[in-house]
């Protein structure tokens, strides 16, 4: 209402203008030519004023919509003023301004949009990557609600229990497990939801009515819907195999316990995971001490060189088979065969062993036995053969010392020579006696004598190596129920060890005496003694501190004494010489009628 206001009042201003200026005009009595022009060129002028008030402001509005039309509508007229273009240009600029907001948020969703259409992409291929994955699964996959109705199921389902899908989607999961096993299971269920996930062993029934075993992983999908899933493994096969395992394993673990040989498991680093009750009686460890103990624990010292070689070849050849040493607990020897079997992973690499360790001690005695009687014979043949020509030279030098009676000179030397050959042909008797087998058969004698005997087959020897031996026999002795034999092995193993602890000579004392019934032979020597160490083994088989002995002499020595319930030990100290002394039963002589 305004704008026409004020358009009327402009016209009506101009209107006035005009018959003010015709009034003018026509007191000047101009032609009516000249009046009819200048009232043209007024009306023209007017208008054009009019029309340039105007028209600019429309032209910059008509501008505007253009370059907003071309798509800037960051673009403002600012033709603001109070009359109506002013105002339409206010309005337009409002108008383009809401345009550029309302394109910015086409924008801005457009942008959202292709980042949905990502996610979409993403969630359409996780989807089907998850749904091969359910498909092809090796394990039956079972989706089913809080009351155990099968929402879905895979193809290794139905292949597993042999129902086609539309059955497996009418049943109930715990429907398809034996009824022994509904408690299990259910109990295990309950437990699901709350553990989040659970895993139990359950039996199943197949179409066919087979049963079986099967390892079930359960887990909640969405526990606001009340969804769960379970994961069905068949584990028929491994609990076959495992139920065959542990049979074999009873019957191998029933076998090594019941095994006269020791047997033992060990890891690569040689520590000993298993021992029977063989290997843990025979060493004297208890199971648990037996844990920690590694092979090289129980290997005496002599035989770690032994042990080191092979157990380079069973790393590499995968088995070995040799002879060593063993101390047991109280650091008694048991001498053994080994054989060891290597243990290698899928990787070839190496893990352990197992061994049998079968004791030979008995058998070494044995061959120590028959080493010592063919020691016997050939001292006997060479005896023998030694006899025959001392026979020879004796009967020479007597026929030789009749013939030249009257040669003082060479009856002299003849005496000599008969007198040492008559010597020899003494200690080839003793000889041939000492080295006849014995009969193990116990009779009443005298010490005295056979240790007379003794000191005789060894004397000469004894003398040429710068050693002294004195005698002290106690007199009126009882007499002692023995071997002779193997009494005097015993005294000529005493004898030979006191001689080889004076390499460099020396003297043995040989005391005989008897107290409380009993008839004692001690050899004292003032040789080097023992070390403390050694002392602790000098019984055992196979320790020996000499470059070739065996080992076996003090042991022989001492399973003779225990035969004749006597005793046989050793006291010593180093630098001050050693006494070995055996002890017999004194027994009375058989009464004369």
């Amino acid at each position: 209402m305004k704008k026409v206001k004020n358009i009327i009042f402009t016209f009506m201003g101009v209107g006035v203008l005009l018959a003010v200026i015709l009034m003018i005009l026509f007191k000047l009595n101009l032609p009516i030519f000249l009046l009819t022009a200048i009232v043209i060129f007024l009306c023209v002028g007017a208008g054009f004023l009019i029309s340039s008030h105007f028209s600019g402001k429309l032209d910059s509005l008509y501008d505007g919509v253009q370059i907003v039309q071309s798509g800037n509508l960051e673009y403002k007229v600012n033709t603001y003023s109070e009359d109506g273009i002013g105002r339409i240009s206010k309005e337009f600029d409002r108008v383009v301004e809401e345009l550029r907001d309302r394109k910015n948020e086409l924008e801005l969703a457009q942008v959202e949009i292709e980042d949905n259409k990502d996610k979409i992409f993403d969630l359409e291929k996780k989807e089907d990557h998850f749904r091969r994955l359910f498909e092809q699964s090796n394990d039956a996959v079972f989706v089913y609600d809080f009351d155990g109705k099968i929402v879905e199921a895979n193809n290794k389902a139905s292949d597993m229990l042999g129902y086609p899908q539309e059955i497996l989607a009418k049943v109930k999961f715990f429907d398809l497990q034996m009824e022994s096993e509904m408690t299990s299971s259910k109990s295990a269920f309950k437990t699901g939801p709350e553990a989040c996930a659970i895993r139990y062993e359950s039996r199943m029934k197949r179409a066919n009515k087979e049963i079986i075993n099967v390892e079930i992983s359960t887990s909640g999908v969405d526990m606001k819907k009340g969804v769960m899933q379970s994961i069905v493994r068949n584990i028929t096969e491994r609990k076959n195999m495992q139920k065959a395992l542990e049979a074999s394993e009873e019957k191998f673990r029933t076998f090594m316990e019941t095994a006269g040989d020791l047997m033992f498991i060990a890891d690569k680093d040689g520590k000993i995971k298993y021992l029977n009750n063989s290997m843990a009686n025979s060493l004297g460890y208890l199971r648990e001490e037996a844990a920690d103990l590694q092979i090289t624990d129980i290997l005496s010292q002599e035989s770690l060189d032994v042990f080191w070689k092979a157990e380079g070849i069973l790393r590499e050849k995968g088995e070995v088979l040799y002879e060593a040493v063993w101390e047991t607990k109280h650091r008694k020897k048991i001498y053994g065969e080994i054989t060891q079997v290597a243990m290698f992973n899928n990787g070839g690499e190496f893990t352990g062993a197992r061994g049998i360790f079968r004791d030979i001690t008995e058998r070494k005695k044995v061959e120590e036995s028959q080493r010592l009687a063919n020691l016997g014979k050939l001292s006997a043949d060479v005896a023998h053969e030694v006899n025959n020509p001392i026979t020879i030279i004796l009967a020479r030098a007597e026929m030789l010392q009749m013939q030249r009676k009257d040669d003082k000179d060479l009856q002299e030397k003849m005496t000599i020579v008969i007198e040492q050959c008559e010597m020899a042909i003494s200690i080839v008797k003793r000889l041939l006696k000492f080295s006849k087998p014995s009969k193990k058969e116990f009779t009443k004698v005298k010490i005295s004598d056979m240790v007379s005997s003794v000191i005789n087959l060894v004397e000469h020897q004894f003398q040429g190596s710068g050693i002294e031996i004195i005698s002290h026999f106690d007199e009126n002795l009882s007499l002692v129920n023995a071997d002779e034999k193997q009494v005097q092995e015993v005294f000529m193993n005493l004898m030979r060890n006191a001689s080889d602890a004076m390499p460099d000579g020396g003297k043995v004392d040989i005391y005989i005496y008897e107290k409380e019934k009993y008839v004692y032979v001690d050899f004292k020597d003032n040789g080097e003694g023992i070390a403390v160490e050694a002392m602790k083994k000098i019984f055992d088989p196979f320790f020996t501190t000499k470059k070739d002995g065996t080992g076996l002499g003090l042991s022989v020595c001492y399973g003779i004494m225990q035969a004749h319930n006597g005793e046989l030990l050793y006291l010593s100290k180093p630098g001050e010489g050693t006494t070995a002394r055996v002890k017999f039963p004194a027994v009375e002589a058989d009464t004369e009628e």
